[in-house]
């Protein structure tokens, strides 16, 4: 199967934990970027962003988001299926998109 650059997660972010992205089931994945958008006119506070179990941030700590303002990071993540990115934002006002190519 080829591997391709696509969409790998998206969601709106909570007031708590969201696994925003885990490989699938014996797969493992490249992360090329990822994208934080506060929607809100006011100031949001990604509280959270990390990978893994033993859980190792990947932005740094209470990022505080302006209105209508994003965040993207492009530094590569590599994944195996064990591993999730996971994200939490105060007021739940971001969207997270994450970029990458899945590998089966």
């Amino acid at each position: 199967m080829a591997d391709a650059l696509k969409v790998l997660g998206a969601a709106a972010l909570t007031t708590d934990f969201a696994d925003i992205y885990k490989p699938a089931a014996g797969a493992s994945a490249m992360v090329s970027s990822f994208r934080l958008v506060n929607t809100s006119t006011s100031a949001a506070t990604v509280v959270y962003g990390a990978v893994g179990a033993s859980t190792y941030y990947i932005i740094p700590k209470a990022l505080n988001l302006a209105a209508c303002e994003a965040y993207v990071d492009s530094d590569a993540i590599a994944l195996d299926s064990s591993q999730n990115m996971k994200f939490w934002a105060t007021p739940a006002t971001v969207h997270c998109t994450i970029f990458g190519v899945e590998h089966t």
